[in-house]
C-alpha cells in the first residue's frame, strides 16, 4: 500500500526516521486519540501504517475511513506533544467549512 492509495489519512512528518518503538507509539496514540468509531482503516484485522520519504522528510501515514474532526486533531496533537520528544509536524485530511 502506498500513501496515494488512500483518500483519508493522518500523517506524522519528521526530519529523521523514527525507531520502531517511537513509530509504534505514534500508531497507538492515533488509535487512542480518535473517537471510538475512529475510522482507522483496518486491513485484515490489522492497522496499517505506511512509511515513505517526501523530499527530506520521513512520513508515517495511517489510512482512515473518513476525515478526522477538528476535536480529534486537537486531541491527537496534544497527545503527540506528550508522547514524542522529537520535532514533528502532523498532517491529515479534514473537512474545511466553505464559509471560512
Amino acid at each position: 500500500m502506498e500513501q496515494n492509495e488512500f483518500e483519508h489519512y493522518v500523517r506524522l512528518i519528521v526530519s529523521q526516521p523514527l525507531d520502531s518503538a517511537i513509530a509504534r507509539r505514534f500508531l497507538l496514540t492515533c488509535v487512542a486519540s480518535l473517537d471510538p468509531d475512529n475510522g482507522i482503516d483496518v486491513q485484515d484485522s490489522d492497522v496499517v501504517m505506511v512509511y515513505h520519504v517526501a523530499g527530506h522528510n520521513h512520513c508515517y501515514d495511517i489510512p482512515l475511513q473518513r476525515h478526522i474532526t477538528e476535536l480529534e486533531g486537537d486531541r491527537l496533537s496534544r497527545a503527540l506533544e506528550a508522547e514524542l520528544d522529537t520535532d514533528w509536524d502532523l498532517e491529515s485530511t479534514m473537512n474545511i467549512p466553505e464559509n471560512l
